[in-house]
C-alpha cells in the first residue's frame, strides 16, 4: 500500500486549479508524479478505488478514467487518509504478530507441561509398582506378626495352666 501517493493524488484533485477539472492519469503523471508511467499511476487508482472508493468519484465510462473529489475527500484527508488506514494496519499486523507469539508461548507452555504430565505418570507407575510389592511383603508381614502373636499367646496360656 502505497498511501502517501494515494493520498498525494487526492490531495493534487482537491487543488483549486483541478477542482473543475476531470484528473486523469496524464494529468496526475504530468504534475504530480512525471517518474511513473500513466499505467503505473491507473494502478494506484485502482488500489485507491479498492481500499475506499467512496472518497472520490472515477468516471469509469469515460476514456482514461478520470477522477474527481466529492464531499468526503477533504474530510476522508482530514481524517488522517489512507496514510492512517496503513498505520492502522501495521497496528494491526504488529499486534497480530504479538498474539501469535503469545499463542506460541502459551503453546509451547502446554507442551511442556503435558511432557513433564508424561513424566510425572511414569513415576507414578513407578511409585505403584514398588507400593503393590511392599503391600504383599506388607500382608506377609501382618500374618507373621499374627502367627507369632498367637504362638506369644498360647505360650502365655501354657505357662499360666502349667503353673
Amino acid at each position: 500500500m502505497d498511501a502517501e501517493k494515494y493520498d498525494l493524488i487526492l490531495e493534487f484533485i482537491l487543488r483549486k486549479e483541478n477542482v473543475n477539472s476531470r484528473c486523469n492519469a496524464s494529468l496526475i503523471k504530468r504534475d504530480l508524479f512525471p517518474e511513473l508511467n500513466t499505467d503505473q499511476i491507473n494502478n494506484l487508482i485502482d488500489e485507491m478505488e479498492s481500499i475506499n472508493s467512496k472518497v472520490f468519484n472515477r468516471l469509469h465510462k469515460a476514456r482514461n478514467k478520470p477522477i474527481e473529489p466529492n464531499g468526503l475527500t477533504q474530510l476522508f484527508l482530514d481524517d488522517g487518509g489512507f496514510r492512517l488506514i496503513k498505520k492502522n494496519l501495521i497496528i494491526k499486523k504488529q499486534e497480530n504478530v504479538k498474539q501469535r507469539e503469545k499463542e506460541t508461548k502459551l503453546l509451547d507452555l502446554e507442551v511442556r507441561l503435558a511432557k513433564s504430565n508424561i513424566e510425572a505418570n511414569k513415576l507414578n507407575k513407578r511409585v505403584a509398582k514398588i507400593n503393590k510389592k511392599n503391600e504383599s511383603k506388607n500382608m506377609i508381614a501382618t500374618w507373621l506378626n499374627v502367627l507369632f502373636a498367637l504362638i506369644n499367646i498360647g505360650i502365655v496360656v501354657w505357662q499360666a495352666l502349667k503353673d
